[in-house]
């Protein structure tokens, strides 16, 4: 898996690239997939909230998926050939945008470490892109469920460390 990064320090990108190998290989998606993930201030996710989901404030995470996926299915590359990169041969997920100020934030209303909450906001939007969701309760509760057992396998659990 290919995941680029923009604006993140090195240890965000450390943690972020270990949380989505332990998903993916979780999930058991292809290796041959690409993630764009950005931090951004708290007016720009602003701004993408109320434009995409018409919700005037600022939110922790957006995803953007490019492709249509199943939860609990690995993404088929072939139902997505068109999308595929000729050159890098990986077909490109989507992309993730993080606010660093909320997620500071939420780790100190939460009580666990920033690199939790980075981490556990980055596979949020990981599973929306591998066609998770959280609209209905029973689709919540396999969301959260499936959250909570790839941070316990990297070890990011909601205790303070």
């Amino acid at each position: 898996m290919k995941i680029k990064l923009y604006n993140a320090n090195l240890i965000e990108k450390i943690f972020i690239k270990k949380t989505f190998k332990t998903a993916n290989g979780f999930l058991s998606q292809p290796d041959n997939l690409e993630i764009a993930v950005s931090f951004i201030s708290p007016d720009e996710i602003r701004s993408l909230n109320y434009e995409f989901r018409k919700v005037d404030d600022v939110t922790d995470v957006l995803s953007f998926p490019l492709i249509d996926a199943v939860a609990g299915e690995p993404v088929s590359l072939e139902n997505n050939a068109v999308d595929v990169n000729e050159r890098t041969g990986r077909l490109s997920l989507g992309d993730i945008v993080i606010c660093r100020d909320r997620a500071v934030k939420q780790a100190t209303e939460y009580g666990h470490s920033y690199k939790r909450e980075v981490c556990f906001l980055a596979l949020h939007g990981y599973l929306h892109l591998v066609g998770y969701d959280h609209i209905n309760e029973a689709d919540a509760h396999v969301m959260e469920k499936t959250q909570t057992e790839i941070l316990a396998q990297t070890g990011l659990t909601r205790e303070v460390k």
